[in-house]
C-alpha cells in the first residue's frame, strides 16, 4: 500500500509539472517571437530587458541558504556573465545571421519545449524552448533558454539550418 501511495504521489507530481510547462509554452513562445521581432527591427534595448546579464544575474539566485562553497560557485558563474554592451554586439551578429538565412520576416513556429530542474542549489530552474525560423530558402532552429523565476532569457543557440521544404 505504501508503494502504491508513492506511485500515485509521483504521478500527480509529474502531471502538475507537465501542466506548468504547457502553461509556460505559450508565454515563452510569445516572448521568443517578440524577442526575434525586436532583433529584426534593431530594438536591442528591449532584447536586453528580456535577458539575464551580468548586471542582473546575482538577483536571480538566493544565496542566503547556501554554504560558502556554493556561494563561491555563484560568484564564479557571475564572472562569466556577459555585460549588456557585449550582448548587444552578439545580438547584432545574430540579426545578420537571421536576415542572411531566413530573410527580414521569417516564419516563426514552435518546435519543442523542455523543463530542467537543478541538481545543485547554485543553478536556477530553466526551460529550453526551440523555435523554427523559416524563410524562402532555409529553415533552422533557435534554442532559447529561459530562467523560470524571472522568465528572462539566459542564452540562445542556433542549431543548424537546412533547405526549406
Amino acid at each position: 500500500m505504501k508503494i502504491f501511495k508513492i506511485i500515485i504521489l509521483g504521478s500527480l507530481f509529474l502531471i502538475f509539472q507537465s501542466c506548468s510547462v504547457v502553461l509556460n509554452k505559450s508565454e515563452y513562445m510569445e516572448k521568443a517571437e517578440n524577442f526575434v521581432h525586436n532583433i529584426l527591427i534593431e530594438d536591442y534595448e528591449s532584447c536586453i530587458k528580456e535577458m539575464v546579464t551580468k548586471e542582473n544575474y546575482l538577483s536571480l539566485i538566493d544565496t542566503t541558504k547556501m554554504n560558502e562553497q556554493d556561494r563561491l560557485l555563484v560568484k564564479l558563474n557571475y564572472q562569466f556573465q556577459t555585460s549588456s554592451d557585449k550582448k548587444i554586439e552578439e545580438l547584432k551578429k545574430l540579426r545578420n545571421i537571421i536576415i542572411t538565412n531566413f530573410g527580414n520576416s521569417p516564419n516563426i513556429s514552435f518546435n519543442n519545449i523542455k523543463k530542467f530542474y537543478p541538481v545543485q542549489k547554485t543553478i536556477f530552474e530553466y526551460t529550453k524552448l526551440r523555435i523554427q525560423l523559416k524563410g524562402d530558402k532555409y529553415s533552422g532552429i533557435l534554442e532559447i533558454k529561459f530562467e523560470d523565476n524571472s522568465e528572462k532569457i539566459v542564452n540562445l543557440i542556433g542549431i543548424g539550418q537546412r533547405e526549406a521544404i
